[in-house]
């Protein structure tokens, strides 16, 4: 029943960070809510990041490796633009640095954007652990409201 909210497109942009795509593969594997596919856009020059992806077929994953490098703008809307012949109902954007935090995170996405009719956009905080920094994603109230003015407004980091 949870699955009948609808078609999620996890569109991942990838370059070269074997160990980080594995992590969130996995991440993806032990999701609850399983309507999904998963579309990739490699930017890798090499076939490292092609060789994990094999070991991930369960997750129902089209993997493309891009000719020419697009960089990390092109590279997720490419991962988008892939996604629409499958025609989800909802897009989750994620780069390969990133990962599902529990496993029933895509189902409370789901859930929030499909019992909120007039929500066209769900976002939650990210955390980031680097051996020489932490921070946090995080929109403040005044943030949020800027947002109508300007999308930007969510890649601004605050340094813990």
């Amino acid at each position: 029943r949870m699955n009948d909210m609808g078609l999620v497109a996890i569109c991942i942009s990838t370059y070269r960070k074997v160990d980080d795509i594995k992590r969130l593969l996995d991440s993806i594997r032990i999701q609850t809510y399983k309507n999904f596919v998963v579309v990739i856009s490699d930017d890798t020059e090499d076939v490292d990041i092609e060789k994990v992806v094999v070991n991930y077929q369960d997750l129902n994953i089209e993997y493309h490796r891009n000719i020419e490098k697009l960089g990390p703008t092109r590279n997720t809307n490419n991962a988008i633009k892939l996604s629409q012949k499958y025609n989800p109902k909802f897009i989750k954007v994620m780069h390969h640095d990133d990962c599902f935090s529990e496993e029933n995170s895509l189902l409370k996405m789901v859930q929030v954007i499909s019992s909120n009719p007039d929500v066209d956009l769900v976002f939650a905080a990210t955390f980031e652990k680097h051996p020489e920094r932490e921070y946090i994603r995080l929109l403040t109230k005044e943030e949020w409201e800027s947002l109508r003015d300007d999308f930007r407004i969510l890649y601004i980091a605050k340094y813990l």
